[in-house]
């Protein structure tokens, strides 16, 4: 499987014109005074998978990463490009999994281990 964080916009035109995977943003939830608000203003059916739904974190899930898949043109995207990655929101992606099966593998990383093995 390959992901790849596009940061410079040769990267995410590049890979815009040529369509050849799918574009989501990774958005951290914490950063936002209303995700799910936000989402809804941005696009009216969004494609997006809380990473901490269904988890040991879901009564936090508001706070939580998001996985949306992208629009393409699409007002996220307009947006991330103009502001989210100076804010520091999220995270461009592209990959040619689809969203249920990123989610999932992203859902991974949740957790981390820390030197004493908590």
């Amino acid at each position: 499987m390959k992901v790849e964080a596009l940061s410079s916009v040769d990267k995410i035109y590049s890979a815009l014109q040529h369509h050849e995977q799918n574009v989501y943003v990774l958005l951290d939830g914490a950063r936002f005074d209303d995700i799910f608000a936000f989402l809804y203003k941005t696009d009216s059916h969004p494609e997006y998978i809380p990473l901490y739904r269904g988890t040991y974190y879901e009564s936090v899930m508001e706070g939580g990463p998001c996985l949306v898949k992208t629009p393409v043109p699409g007002d996220l995207l307009s947006w991330y490009i103009e502001e989210g990655a100076k804010e520091m929101k999220g995270l461009l992606l592209s990959s040619e999994l689809p969203l249920q099966d990123l989610a999932k593998h992203f859902r991974q990383f949740l957790e981390a281990r820390i030197p004493n093995q908590e």
